[in-house]
């Protein structure tokens, strides 16, 4: 959405909220890219989709969403989360497609 555009939806009220949304996907870019080169990656992401923390389990299926490397690594995490009622919808998509993929 370009600038004008958004001022033109959201109002001149509401450009500052635009403003503090697009620096939150900037910061959230950054984080996920010192994350994908950090070398405790796995072990955080084993720890996130274990936790009982929801947070922290959708915070690590959406990071596996945008970098499946890990995914092999985690189907024993993984594939409790792909049969259950509250996450099925949201584990399944990453577990099954590495599952299904050639090589």
């Amino acid at each position: 959405m370009c600038w004008g555009l958004a001022m033109g939806v959201l109002g001149e009220g509401s450009v500052s909220r635009w403003a503090e949304y697009v620096q939150a996907v900037q910061v959230l870019a950054r984080a996920r890219a010192e994350v994908l080169h950090a070398p405790g990656r796995a072990e955080w992401l084993k720890q996130a989709l274990t936790s009982s923390d929801g947070l922290q389990r959708s915070a690590g299926l959406e990071f596996l969403t945008t970098f499946p490397d890990e995914v092999p690594a985690l189907l024993d995490q993984l594939f409790p989360l792909a049969i259950s009622h509250s996450t099925g919808c949201c584990a399944g998509p990453e577990g099954a497609a590495w599952l299904m993929k050639d090589g």
